[in-house]
């Protein structure tokens, strides 16, 4: 369970349980990945990934998480709305 901000490490942590344990270097996403989503997963997996994050946030994050354009920017997305209230 993810308390308090997002970090790059927890939003990290999420991405590899998602995908079953693989290693992910959310740094290098666009070079192993073609999608067009800023973790440069399998457009499948990030809808994954997004739904664990509503969930602990308790938050909606889809639509403005597609316009993201790298991890980072999603975790400030997160912080963002966890802390206005949205």
């Amino acid at each position: 369970m993810i308390t308090g901000p997002l970090t790059m490490r927890e939003l990290t942590e999420v991405v590899a349980t998602v995908c079953d344990g693989d290693p992910v270097h959310l740094g290098t996403a666009r070079e192993w990945s073609r999608e067009a989503n800023c973790l440069g997963l399998p457009s499948d997996r990030f809808a994954e990934v997004i739904a664990v994050l509503e969930t602990c946030f308790f938050v909606p994050l889809l639509p403005e998480a597609l316009r993201c354009t790298t991890p980072r920017e999603l975790v400030e997305l997160i912080n963002t709305q966890v802390t206005s209230g949205v």
